[in-house]
């Protein structure tokens, strides 16, 4: 399908349904929450402007999506169909929230962390609409201030193994994806950090000691308020460190982009043809990569690589020699604000963790397989984007 086949399809689809508009102009975004007839949903709206300074855009854009897919559900079950969209937000009850994770769970069967995230969001926004006297107090559906669904604490960290890491970096056609999600797995980085990055952030050999095989690497975070940028340090091996430097030498549409390959101001990753990453692209390619090397698309997602990098820096005997600061370390690596967030990563997988207990587990060794075993040379991409896959 032709990309503005696609593109008509998607618009047409917006008439028809609820949708979230993102205007990136703007610093931060705007985002507006659209109904079914292309009308504006002013509390959603309002909600959304309102956090700007506390979530990232991205967070804010999921958010909206949340209530468009309650407000969607509430169309098609038929319940207040003679309201308006921000009428419904003001009058639903507990039934309704109740039978609407119902669905989400027996019918769509999404996991209950997914149903549990998306229920949290609504009573945010209810909450919002009560502060805001947009909806009376006494008919609300947290009279009880819990919510419908629980927290499931038994989850655990979706890492893979590198082994498996392997196998679904062959199901890309192209070096730069190939490079590109193998830097997210060794270095913990988020989708949106990956798609900033610049060759800038990444370290010179010339100014650190590369004697334990890893050297820093400056991330631009996603998680500031307001969308702002926070800057931390994380870990890069040097086999993926010089992965990245033949990928822009010998990489051909990245130097019809940059002549200059090596510039401080160039982003240090692009499409196979040629065009800056986006969410959208480095999840489409995931998935399609998965599907290839035969895995199930559902195990693995474009958070999976930061997981198995937080094992991995638990696990490995040449990260740090004292194993009672790397829950502190590892903190800092991802950007967690609160050290309980990375305390989940001491339960891990048990396939993962039979993989690394087999030997003295090396990350630096991990690092250097995986790309002298994955790596493609120049010329040999298969891949035709735009056909049929």
């Amino acid at each position: 399908m032709s990309k503005r086949r696609a593109e008509i399809i998607r618009k047409g689809q917006r008439l028809v349904d609820y949708y979230v508009h993102v205007n990136r102009t703007t610093h931060p975004a705007t985002i507006t929450l659209f109904d079914f007839s292309g009308r504006i949903i002013e509390s959603p709206t309002r909600w959304l402007a309102d956090k700007e300074y506390t979530y990232a855009d991205g967070t804010r854009e999921t958010f909206g999506r949340y209530v468009g897919y309650f407000l969607r559900w509430m169309r098609r079950k038929g319940a207040l169909t003679r309201l308006t969209s921000d009428e419904v937000l003001r009058t639903c009850n507990r039934d309704h929230i109740k039978s609407w994770i119902e669905h989400s769970t027996k019918v769509t069967k999404l996991e209950s962390s997914t149903v549990h995230q998306r229920e949290s969001v609504l009573a945010k926004f209810i909450e919002w609409l009560e502060e805001n006297h947009l909806r009376d107090e006494s008919d609300t559906p947290y009279r009880s201030g819990k919510l419908i669904t629980t927290e499931d604490h038994r989850q655990l960290p979706q890492g893979i193994s590198a082994e498996k890491f392997k196998e679904t970096l062959a199901g890309y056609y192209n070096e730069s994806e190939r490079c590109a999600m193998h830097t997210m797995y060794d270095t913990g980085l988020r989708i949106s950090e990956l798609c900033r990055m610049k060759n800038a952030d990444l370290p010179d050999d010339a100014c650190h000691d590369s004697a334990s095989g890893f050297l820093p690497i400056r991330i631009r975070g996603s998680k500031g308020s307001g969308g702002k940028i926070v800057e931390r340090f994380s870990i890069i091996s040097l086999p993926v460190l010089a992965r990245i430097r033949k990928y822009h030498s010998s990489d051909a549409a990245y130097g019809r982009v940059y002549p200059e390959r090596h510039a401080r101001e160039n982003l240090t990753f692009l499409s196979a043809t040629g065009k800056p990453l986006s969410r959208e692209s480095v999840h489409k390619q995931l998935k399609r990569a998965a599907r290839r090397a035969g895995i199930d698309p559902e195990t693995i997602r474009t958070h999976t690589p930061r997981h198995s990098f937080s094992i991995e820096v638990l696990m490995a005997h040449d990260v740090h020699k004292e194993p009672g600061t790397r829950y502190a370390m590892l903190t800092n690596f991802l950007g967690h604000r609160d050290p309980k967030s990375t305390k989940v990563y001491s339960k891990v997988n048990p396939e993962v963790l039979e993989s690394m207990r087999k030997e003295l587990f090396s990350k630096y060794e991990v690092a250097r397989t995986i790309a002298e075993e994955t790596r493609l040379p120049p010329l040999k991409h298969r891949e035709k984007r735009g056909h049929a896959q």
